[in-house]
């Protein structure tokens, strides 16, 4: 039965990986699709999110370079 368990387990344990690896198969295609300035448009939305939640200059805010 322990063997059956552990087998089980192995199991679920590949299923989810699999499903995970798949799940990063899709971003990585997703992503591959932006354009350069669609990335830079959306870190500065993030930059300027971060600004404003926490009331923060912008030289506080972490810096990018592409």
């Amino acid at each position: 039965m322990q063997l059956n368990n552990a087998i089980s387990c192995n199991e679920r344990i590949i299923f989810e990986l699999s499903n995970v690896a798949n799940e990063i198969q899709e971003l990585e295609a997703q992503f591959s699709l932006l354009e350069l300035d669609d990335i830079e448009k959306a870190i500065k939305k993030i930059k300027s999110a971060i600004r404003d939640k926490y009331n923060k200059p912008a030289s506080a805010v972490f810096s990018v370079t592409i």
